[in-house]
């Protein structure tokens, strides 16, 4: 999935570039939220601290490197990342079968959040969704397909908030929009098998004499 997240990082990232020359674009890619306790200085009646808890994305390097916490940074124009929103859904489909084994097609909900300088415009966010295709081709799928799900959401304050916390919003609320997409990616994975282990006279091939997938 990881792979899939990247890749569609790559293609935002490539599109914020090509959209302005001088747009400084910042990928964070894939991330999820963690939630940071903090105590406050005040007490409550039972003389408790008050302790409050604060969203925080952070990056989902893969490789071992460590993770980094996103922020608006004000040195770029353009800054993104990328969330899983809920669980992966599998769907069995008759229209997703070869030779011998049927393909799952599995869906995965992804949340895009898009923070962009507001001297960009309004109207970026909706050429993006406009421009992302509807397949892209990755080694070890079978099929990636995106399809936006809803509309664009526009509600900077509330978006912020769930994204980076209630803190500091008045600081970037007019030098910043803020965005979340919502895209539905359905894919299959390739299903691999051994040449040897099978018998060649089981090998199912179309009518040029490819390979389906055997079980």
């Amino acid at each position: 999935m990881k792979t899939i997240v990247d890749r569609i990082a790559q293609f935002i990232e490539e599109w914020a570039t090509d959209q302005n020359s001088t747009l400084l674009a910042k990928n964070f890619g894939f991330c999820e939220l963690v939630n940071r306790s903090s105590k406050g200085t005040s007490k409550n009646r039972l003389n408790q601290e008050s302790v409050s808890t604060q969203p925080i994305p952070i990056t989902i390097p893969g490789d071992g490197s460590e993770a980094v916490q996103v922020s608006l940074n004000d040195q770029f124009t353009f800054i993104f990342w990328i969330r899983i929103n809920g669980r992966i859904q599998i769907v069995e489909s008759v229209d997703d079968s070869w030779g011998l084994k049927q393909g799952k097609r599995q869906i995965l909900s992804l949340r895009i959040v898009v923070a962009h300088r507001n001297n960009l415009g309004e109207n970026l966010v909706y050429d993006l969704v406009q421009d992302l295709p509807e397949r892209i081709y990755i080694n070890g799928y079978d099929l990636v397909f995106l399809s936006p799900a809803g509309e664009v959401d526009n509600d900077h304050e509330t978006i912020h908030d769930t994204e980076l916390g209630k803190t500091n919003y008045e600081k970037h609320r007019f030098t910043w929009n803020i965005y979340t997409i919502n895209l539905n990616v359905e894919f299959i994975p390739c299903t691999d098998f051994e040449a040897e282990t099978i018998n060649v006279n089981d090998i199912i091939t179309d009518e040029f004499g490819n390979y389906l997938t055997a079980s």
